[in-house]
């Protein structure tokens, strides 16, 4: 199984059709308005059978504008881990 480094947790379930070659698309609210950008499927099969996921725009926003004004995305990284809690965690934490 992949396990990507970091994963991108802001989508928007949906229940548009997501399959293979149609991906990318727009989800539009009822008037209209793009709302997201169709990426992913977890499917099973692969094709529609399964819970659809969109970018949200306001996410398709900064990347277009980075790509824009850098020329590729820029992601800030936090770099934290976390581990269990051992004995001298305990005892400092009271």
């Amino acid at each position: 199984m992949f396990t990507p480094k970091y994963a991108i947790v802001d989508f928007l379930q949906t229940d548009a059709v997501v399959n293979p070659g149609n991906s990318g698309g727009p989800l539009v609210d009822m008037a209209g308005r793009v709302v997201g950008i169709n990426s992913a499927i977890a499917s099973p099969t692969g094709v529609y059978a399964g819970y659809g996921f969109a970018v949200p725009i306001s996410i398709a926003r900064i990347v277009m504008d980075e790509i824009r004004k850098y020329g590729h995305v820029r992601h800030p990284i936090l770099g934290i881990t976390v581990q269990d809690v051992g004995p001298a965690d305990a005892q400092a934490a009271g």
